[in-house]
């Protein structure tokens, strides 16, 4: 497996020596599972023109190919005057061969200029190396062993065969230890080795991967006086370059594994500096500093929990009073009664819906038999023409017949059972609520 240029000299930015080798078009199946095939072929085919990808080899590369845990670089190809964007990079599990995947075609033989997206690549070195630092420092301090690591979009993760209560009461004393070693601005160099120099060396932190058959020589990362690893990927050339490290977060895997989640040099910075312009915002909003925040947040919280339980109180006095007035009003419209509350929520509805059924439940007397049907609508404005309606009331099969007269007139529709229908209309005004009423009306006149 020959080493790419980046793996000789990571800090390299730039290349204007590659030649093309090959250029093929890229096929469906080409570095893709067979699950993620299955579930390509499940989606619906897009009526969009799909756009070819092609595989370009070159002779020489400083775009890293993903692997060792670590994403590919980006990049650009430069030939004569086209510029081709390079996002993604692999290695042929078969052939070992590098390939650049890109939109457009290459011709064999064509001289090629490299640039590395460096931002993405100094990142993923600070991350990367961070990795390093404090799996070994982990191991060595506290023998926890690196069982896997993720380099994600915002947080790295190492998980480590320890317990989380083990992990969260050292956290503090290894990232202390970890940011000596930045301080002290260790080497870091990598060179190749031999498997049979990689097992008399007793420095080596061992792999949790195993080496593929086959292999002969390793690139081996070393951190000057505390590390020895395997690893393909790119590395600072120094500790100082790191800057700092911070860990974020400690989390139970199994019961006895746990996931660190950190971040290293220029991303703890930018989460310093969102920390800062949240903390400003807090600032005007809270008019506290952030030292107070806490005891701030929290009576809010209690005043909300206050004027809720008030608000429950309140709008179950309106809702009271709603259904009191439509008792009275259905007695005197022929068993119909309307409301309208503007800004009712649905749960303010269903209160007066119960009332009303209670009530009119409870009359004991002849008109007992007569159809009652109680037409309850909001909407959230004055102006608003979108909102919510319910019927409610007796026996169940005029609420339902009435329901549908209503979503007619409301431009809407709903359903329900058991007395009660409710939906949603878009025409829930002044003009569309009088001949949702006429109609209900009429029905109930003709039904009487």
């Amino acid at each position: 497996m020959a080493l790419v240029l980046c793996q000789k000299d990571s800090y390299r930015r730039t290349y204007d020596d590659a030649v093309v080798l090959s250029c093929t078009l890229r096929t469906n199946d080409t570095k893709e599972n067979a699950s993620e095939i299955k579930k390509k072929k499940k989606k619906k085919k897009s009526k969009t023109k799909k756009t070819s990808s092609y595989l370009v080899e070159l002779d020489a590369t400083i775009l890293f190919p993903e692997g060792g845990g670590q994403p590919c670089d980006y990049g650009t190809l430069v030939v004569g005057t086209k510029k081709i964007e390079v996002r993604d990079v692999y290695r042929d599990p078969t052939t070992q061969k590098v390939m650049h995947v890109t939109s457009e075609p290459l011709n064999a033989g064509d001289k090629v200029s490299q640039t590395v997206d460096w931002e993405r690549r100094f990142d993923f070195m600070q991350q990367h190396t961070a990795q390093h630092l404090i799996s070994a420092v982990a191991m060595k301090t506290y023998q926890w062993k690196t069982l896997s690591w993720n380099l994600g979009a915002d947080d790295v993760v190492i998980e480590f065969d320890a317990p989380k209560t083990q992990v969260e009461a050292h956290a503090d004393a290894l990232e202390a230890a970890v940011n000596r070693a930045v301080r002290e601005g260790r080497r870091v160099s990598a060179r190749e080795m031999t498997i049979e120099e990689m097992m008399r060396d007793a420095s080596l932190r061992a792999s949790s991967k195993k080496f593929p058959d086959g292999l002969e020589r390793l690139r081996i990362v070393e951190i000057e006086g505390i590390d020895k690893n395997p690893c393909c990927g790119t590395h600072l050339r120094s500790l100082a370059d790191m800057q700092c490290v911070k860990f974020f977060a400690v989390r139970g895997c199994k019961a006895t594994t746990s996931a660190l989640h950190f971040r290293a040099g220029n991303r703890v910075l930018r989460a310093l500096q969102a920390s800062i312009m949240r903390d400003n915002a807090l600032n005007d909003l809270l008019h506290c500093g952030s030292a107070s925040y806490v005891d701030r947040v929290a009576r809010i919280l209690k005043d909300q929990t206050q004027h809720l339980r008030t608000l429950k109180r309140l709008k179950a006095d309106v809702a009271s009073s709603l259904a009191t007035q439509a008792i009275q009003d259905a007695k005197t419209n022929g068993g119909l009664a309307c409301v309208h509350r503007e800004g009712a929520d649905l749960e303010m509805l269903r209160t007066v819906a119960s009332i009303w059924c209670n009530a009119t439940d409870d009359v004991d007397d002849d008109s007992s038999t007569t159809p009652r049907v109680l037409l309850l609508t909001t909407t959230p404005g004055p102006d608003a023409r979108d909102g919510m309606f319910m019927l409610a009331g007796s026996p169940d099969d005029v609420v339902s017949a009435v329901g549908k007269l209503a979503a007619k007139a409301f431009e809407g529709r709903g359903g329900g059972k058991k007395g009660r229908f409710q939906g949603k209309g878009t025409a829930i005004h002044g003009r569309s609520r009088e001949h949702a009423a006429s109609a209900i009306r009429a029905f109930l006149s003709e039904r009487a």
